[in-house]
Parts: structure tokens; sequence; C-alpha cells
């Protein structure tokens, strides 16, 4: 649990941390293959997926601008269950 005199960076970690185990209490899903997206069907569909996300309209509201490049580390990262750390 965050404290008052914890920098943004470490109180935004341990929410992060609560939140992953909330999710594993519940047995929410934490990656794509607990979704039902296999690693093969993720691969067999990137670029698909990338495409239309980039010309998706609401890439245009997200407050941090990213790439196909980043965009598919970021379906592997969720694939993989990590976090993103870019």
């Amino acid at each position: 649990i965050a404290e008052w005199s914890d920098d943004d960076m470490t109180a935004a970690s341990k929410v992060i941390s609560d939140i992953h185990e909330l999710m594993k209490k519940v047995n929410f899903p934490t990656n794509l293959d607990d979704m039902g997206i296999s690693a093969g069907d993720l691969e067999k569909n990137m670029e698909q997926v990338i495409s239309k996300t980039l010309d998706s309209i609401s890439v245009s509201q997200s407050p941090r601008a990213a790439n196909a490049e980043q965009y598919r580390k970021i379906l592997m990262s969720a694939q993989q269950g990590k976090n993103i750390d870019f």
C-alpha cells in the first residue's frame, strides 16, 4: 500500500503491485493466454492488430503517442503477462 511519504514512482509501483495481487486473488486474466489468445494466434494476426490500432481514432486520444514497434512490444508484453517498462 502506498504511503503519503512515498515519491510518485514508488507510490505508483506499489499501486500497480497491489492491483496485480488483486487480479490474481479474483482469478482475473493477467495475460492474453488467460483470455484465450494464444501466442500463435497473436503472432499470426499481429500485423493486422497493429494496423487496426494505428488506424483507430482512439489512438489520437492517447496522452502518449506510440509507433508500430511500440505496439508490438505492448502486445508481446500482454501475451507474456509482463509489465510495460518503456
